[in-house]
């Protein structure tokens, strides 16, 4: 005698017999998901059909009973490590699909979504998220890698860079923009630094600073980066040596708590100590460099050198500006008749998509090359004012 097909499980007025669909749907309709996974539905309905969704179910049911309060977070738990659900849900969010997920990450300003990362780094439930969603193994390993430093006690790990690093490590990018240039591997990398050093050890020295956050944190795209092209242990190694914060403390133990809860730099007001000097300081010595060496603007070695000489503490500040130097800034404010915002927008969108800056800095780098530059030197009719980063 054959076995009879189970009935399919109902849901909200609708049939499912594909799990996932089923999970899916719940996970959707949080309210009404995690009511019938807690009231017993599911482990009842799952006893004779799926062992394995039944003893899930049963053990959610007893947790939710130990602790209630922890019902959200059981409830996201159960349908992800059950079930491929290529969204990420939330309560009554639906945060959609990977690379919906990806522009959050990188724009870092979603309070709600900062605050559920955080609490999946917490309980390091993110990588069961990539798992769900489908993700590469190999991505899944780095998520996991990425969890592990976030949690790691008596670190100097900074945990507002995670997410500009997990948007590094999803994004699986294996070319890395660095001094405007592209590097498909780290011997190219390394013979580019060769290079400069070759001419300069301070001007390596500055160059090499761009690579890091501060003497312990690898800048987030670099570390993505050699993640993705398989450098864990690599990196592994070098956050285990510089593992313990400089005062034996716990760095940045509640930084999760405050705050909207942001786990990247939010990009509307980045950290003073990116920028050696204010940007009033920057832009007086800019337009003085200008108006003092304005021949220095044809000579793109001169105007690097001239950059390092005005410049010598403040090596972001002034590789983003060489940097739109390098993309022929210059000429596009002499031949513009007058500088608008939507002449911004071009440059600004190229630091951000090609480089991976922040908004807010490009916006500055930008405002910087148009008032000081455009506007009183060129005296050029400028709506633009200055951006201030910092």
């Amino acid at each position: 005698m054959s076995e009879q097909t189970p009935q399919p499980f109902q849901f909200m007025g609708r049939p499912y017999i594909n799990t996932n669909r089923l999970l899916d749907a719940m996970a959707a309709n949080w309210k009404d998901g995690r009511e019938t996974l807690f009231s017993g539905k599911v482990s009842a309905y799952f006893k004779t059909v799926n062992r394995t969704l039944y003893n899930s179910a049963q053990s959610a049911e007893k947790a939710f009973q130990a602790e209630p309060n922890d019902g959200d977070l059981l409830f996201w738990k159960w349908i992800y490590t059950q079930a491929e659900v290529p969204k990420l849900y939330w309560r009554n969010r639906d945060f959609g699909y990977e690379d919906e997920v990806l522009a959050l990450l990188r724009g870092g300003t979603d309070i709600e979504f900062n605050r559920l990362l955080i609490l999946l780094m917490k309980n390091r439930l993110f990588s069961t998220y990539a798992k769900s969603a489908g993700m590469a193994k190999e991505t899944i390993e780095n998520v996991k890698y990425v969890e592990k430093c976030y949690n790691r006690e008596n670190s100097g790990y900074i945990k507002r860079k995670t997410g500009r690093l997990l948007y590094a490590v999803l994004s699986q990018k294996k070319k890395f923009m660095f001094d405007a240039q592209s590097f498909d591997d780290v011997k190219a990398l390394a013979s580019y630094l060769q290079s400069i050093a070759d001419i300069s050890k301070d001007r390596l020295h500055n160059k090499v600073q761009m690579l890091f956050l501060d003497d312990y944190n690898l800048d987030p795209a670099f570390e993505g980066w050699l993640l993705t092209l398989g450098y864990q242990h690599e990196v592994s190694l070098w956050n285990d040596k510089f593992q313990p914060a400089p005062d034996g403390t716990t760095e940045n133990e509640d930084e999760d708590d405050v705050g909207d809860g942001s786990l990247s730099e939010p990009q509307t007001e980045p950290e003073k100590e990116d920028f050696a000097i204010s940007s009033d300081e920057f832009e007086t010595k800019f337009l003085d460099m200008l108006q003092k060496y304005p021949d220095t603007l044809t000579d793109s070695q001169r105007f690097t050198g001239l950059l390092k000489d005005y410049f010598p503490q403040s090596p972001m500040q002034a590789h983003l500006i060489e940097t739109l130097y390098k993309m022929d800034i210059v000429k596009a404010l002499q031949d513009a008749k007058e500088i608008r915002d939507v002449f911004t927008m071009r440059f600004i969108k190229r630091l951000v998509n090609d480089f991976g800056t922040k908004e807010a800095y490009a916006k500055w780098a930008v405002s910087v090359w148009c008032v000081c530059y455009g506007e009183k030197v060129l005296g050029k009719p400028c709506m633009v004012t200055l951006s201030r980063a910092v």
